[in-house]
């Protein structure tokens, strides 16, 4: 399932999703001391579209993955929601609570 900013995602900007995916990648690889190439072998995926995530030029994310690697980086929804900037969290603070409790019960919509 690809991630197509609807549904839950709705209220993140397209452009704040990039960029908390690019800096999961970046946590994910720096707290197991892998490289890129590593990371994408062990989530079977390509080293160009690992790449294109980690710095933002595609919209189109893989959700197995994405999570994968939420959970390789050992961040929770939570966690990666303080990396949007104050003013997106404080502007969708109770949408982002229902979106992580969601998330943490494996129920999230896309």
């Amino acid at each position: 399932m690809n991630i197509d900013f609807g549904g839950d995602f709705a209220v993140i900007p397209k452009e704040e999703i990039t960029k908390i995916i690019g800096e999961v990648i970046a946590r994910a690889t720096a707290k197991q001391g892998w490289s890129i190439a590593e990371l994408t072998r062990r989530v079977g995926k390509g080293p160009s579209t690992l790449h294109r995530w980690k710095q933002g030029t595609t919209a189109s994310y893989d959700l197995g993955t994405v999570v994968e690697i939420f959970q390789l980086a050992g961040m929770s929804m939570d966690e990666a929601f303080n990396l949007l900037p104050q003013q997106v969290r404080d502007n969708n603070a109770d949408r982002l609570r229902q979106v992580a409790i969601k998330a943490n019960a494996g129920r999230i919509t896309f």
